[in-house]
């Protein structure tokens, strides 16, 4: 079932680092009267001169004025430039600012602003609307909770550790019953951990959480390539277990991904429920699609399912192998 699906994902661009979600942030940050604190944190290749494209620039209302100099601190994958802008008494609630080159660019930015006092929103801007009207009149819960919805489905999407742990899973499973009992499962463990991480109850490092994700996707091909009348383990007679296992550590990874973008004070339970009903959506449209797409296949070509659904469990594997190699070799390295 879904053969061909995994193929493509590994057939994709880059897919060895296995995640895509690597979003711009710009944070504003107001300490007094109409003056503020501005953080921009640039992906590598958004810089000026970088990649032949045109470079990535804050563009602020005519009445902001930049104070003092601009510091540049590089960070990884990332560059941060950091300074203040005095906006006059009106101060930026409200007001409209835009990115200049992010529709030349296929990357998000996440726009986080904070008043005095320490209330906060967070929305996320599009690279096809380069721009965002802050925080200051009607509908910013609405808004907040549609910038964390697209979120979840987006990191799912690009994320495609997770994508092929769930099309392992739905190969595992005989049944629309047991299916949906194995979905669950997986669903209620990774939200469980994604909330605990979210609000600070539960700190690891990322590296050994990548690590182990990856490993629960070799222990998955290894049970995909056995033989289905071998005696049964764990893992078949109750893939559910196994899969709620699973998905405790899978939402430590999605949890990672959350703390990268930022969660709103302000409206923490409202945005971390929204990304993961955003999650769950992008998880449900994949399921669907791959078994619709996997029954037709059955269907027109019953004779290429399982040679090919073989090939497919032992490309899920070594993609797996490499990952789990590449990302033990950071906590050693």
């Amino acid at each position: 079932m879904s053969w061909w699906l995994l193929l493509a994902l590994l057939a994709l661009p880059g897919v060895a680092s296995a995640h895509g979600f690597r979003p711009g942030r710009l944070d504003l940050r107001e300490r007094d009267a109409g003056r503020y604190e501005v953080s921009l944190k640039i992906p590598r290749g958004g810089e000026a001169g970088e990649d032949g494209l045109e470079p990535l620039r804050l563009v602020l209302p005519p009445r902001c004025v930049r104070e003092g100099e601009v510091t540049r601190v590089e960070l990884g994958l990332s560059v941060v430039e950091r300074y203040r802008v005095r906006c006059g008494p009106e101060g930026l609630g409200g007001a409209t600012v835009r990115f200049e080159g992010l529709d030349d660019r296929g990357t998000d930015m996440l726009v986080r602003f904070v008043r005095r006092g320490g209330a906060s929103r967070t929305v996320v801007v599009r690279p096809d609307a380069p721009w965002v009207a802050l925080p200051g009149g009607p509908g910013e819960r609405w808004r907040t909770a549609r910038s964390y919805l697209g979120l979840g489905v987006e990191h799912l999407l690009t994320g495609a550790d997770h994508l092929l742990f769930l099309l392992g899973l739905l190969w595992l499973v005989d049944g629309l019953r047991a299916l949906v009992k194995t979905v669950t499962a997986f669903t209620v463990g990774h939200s469980i951990t994604l909330a605990l991480a979210s609000l600070g109850l539960l700190r690891l490092r990322p590296e050994p959480v990548e690590a182990c994700i990856a490993l629960s996707i070799v222990l998955l091909a290894v049970e995909l390539s056995r033989p289905r009348d071998s005696p049964p383990t764990l893992t078949r007679r109750a893939p559910w277990l196994v899969a709620g296992g699973f998905g405790l550590v899978h939402g430590l990874g999605f949890a990672g991904a959350l703390r990268e973008v930022g969660l709103p004070e302000a409206e923490l339970p409202l945005a971390l429920v929204s990304f993961n009903v955003g999650l769950e959506l992008a998880q449900v449209a994949m399921v669907l699609l791959a078994t619709a797409l996997g029954a037709v296949v059955a269907k027109r070509a019953p004779k290429v399912v399982a040679p090919s659904r073989l090939l497919a469990v032992y490309a899920l594997g070594a993609v797996a192998c490499f990952w789990c190699l590449e990302r033990t070799g950071r906590l050693v390295g």
